[in-house]
């Protein structure tokens, strides 16, 4: 095998003697520069087919729980939807679980059950997606950004209690990429203060600190069913919380805030009366969702078991990649790994995370950044409130996810490493011709 500073090693690792037609193994130097040579440069991507960042496994029993859910009465507001939040409640620790259409869905109703909201301050991560933000704003709060560990991504517990003040609504923090928030320190700050403690777990589910789930450590949490999530329903998303009057008013605003009244006298009954006492919306997450998620969730350990091994293949993969740093996890911690995120060095100078994303969507490996910050966005610029985010923008700068998912295979992870290592050996031609196409 050639060495592995060459720039045909990983040639020789994919394409077999038999494949080549060649006892000895040797290589044509013309066929061997074309398939060596990176996609985004002309080459032969290393993979016919996309490989995403991430998707959906579907199996048999969930096809045929949902197939019973449309041979039955009711597609909505049937049974379905409160077994589906028996089950969710179950597995995080909480008293109850109400799913409802959407994660973003679900953070808009839970802040807008919290009745101190309007008009005071959410202090949030800043790398998240747009939901978390937006929900805020859409209860009627001032979403406040704290800066993140720059070990975890998640935010930073120093840096919350240096925003809280007299404004302060809540601490709304995000489980980045799945890996657990610093959650007992967090509800330790919010209990000193009196201020309750939320947590966005759309990355997390399946997540734990020292064998606690995500969400023991908060007074309430979010969960989102993605088809990228560990348990998918298509779309769909949940509040989990052992808080009766937070569960009851998010069960009103996610029904129209429709209250109906019951009257056991039969000449006086109305069974078809109700008021509209609130601002509600249909928030509902219907049968067949519901159906797919009780189905999906029953495997949540599967799943995530899965992902974890997929990540220790990626590691071990791309261990001997200077320019790569791994995603973390602390000890103690269990991390989902909904997303692998690395940090990528420059390989060279003018070549960095940008330049190694495009050429490896050119590979057909669908690597992604997750996520531009918050106070980035046009939008949100004029309505949040920052402080110093140093660690949030120099992660953003770095950050790259590769695919990682259960139903990954020791090809896929094969095919990852050996079109990062192309493109590396490959840099210095690849920046010449980013710099001719600019001159065009």
């Amino acid at each position: 095998m050639p060495s592995r500073n060459s720039s045909d090693w990983y040639f020789t690792e994919i394409m077999t003697d038999k494949k080549m037609g060649q006892g000895s193994g040797s290589v044509p130097p013309l066929y061997n520069r074309a398939r060596t040579l990176p996609a985004i440069l002309g080459g032969k991507p290393i993979r016919k087919r996309v490989l995403p960042y991430s998707r959906q496994t579907i199996f048999p029993s969930d096809l045929k729980a949902v197939r019973k859910v449309m041979r039955s009465d009711f597609l909505t507001t049937g049974p379905m939807g409160n077994r589906f939040g028996q089950a969710i409640a179950a597995r995080t620790g909480f008293d109850s679980a109400l799913p409802l259409s959407s994660g973003t869905a679900a953070l808009i109703t839970l802040l807008m059950s919290l009745e101190n909201v309007r008009g005071h301050e959410v202090i949030t991560s800043p790398m998240t997606f747009a939901a978390t933000t937006g929900a805020i704003l859409m209860a009627g709060g001032v979403p406040v950004m704290a800066d993140v560990d720059p070990v975890t991504l998640n935010v930073d517990p120093r840096r919350v209690a240096e925003l809280i003040n007299e404004k302060t609504a809540a601490v709304l923090a995000v489980d980045y990429a799945g890996h657990p928030a610093h959650w007992q320190e967090l509800r330790r700050l919010c209990d000193n203060h009196r201020i309750p403690l939320l947590v966005d777990c759309a990355h997390s589910l399946g997540s734990s600190i020292h064998g606690h789930p995500v969400g023991y450590w908060a007074h309430a949490a979010v969960f989102s069913f993605h088809p990228v999530k560990a348990v998918a329903c298509g779309e769909g998303g949940a509040i989990a919380s052992s808080d009766r009057d937070i569960l009851r008013r998010a069960t009103l605003i996610a029904n129209h805030w429709m209250v109906k009244f019951e009257d056991e006298n039969p000449f006086t009954a109305r069974p078809w009366y109700y008021e509209i006492q609130g601002q509600g919306f249909n928030y509902r997450l219907n049968d067949i969702s519901s159906a797919l998620g009780l189905s999906q969730i029953k495997r949540l350990n599967t799943r995530i078991d899965a992902c974890r091994e997929v990540s220790i293949a990626l590691r071990k993969r791309l261990s001997s990649i200077a320019f790569l740093d791994m995603p973390c996890e602390l000890d103690g911690y269990r991390h989902s790994y909904h997303l692998f995120v690395a940090r990528v060095r420059q390989l060279e100078e003018g070549f960095g995370r940008n330049l190694l994303v495009a050429a490896l969507r050119a590979e057909n490996i669908t690597a992604h950044v997750h996520y531009i910050p918050i106070h980035l966005h046009p939008h949100f610029r004029d309505k949040i409130l920052t402080g110093d985010l140093k660690n949030c923008d120099q992660a953003y700068n770095e950050i790259m996810t590769l695919p990682c998912f259960d139903s990954m295979t020791e090809k896929d992870v094969r095919d990852i490493g050996l079109a990062i290592e192309k493109i590396a050996t490959h840099s210095s031609e690849i920046l010449s011709a980013m710099a001719t196409e600019k001159t065009r």
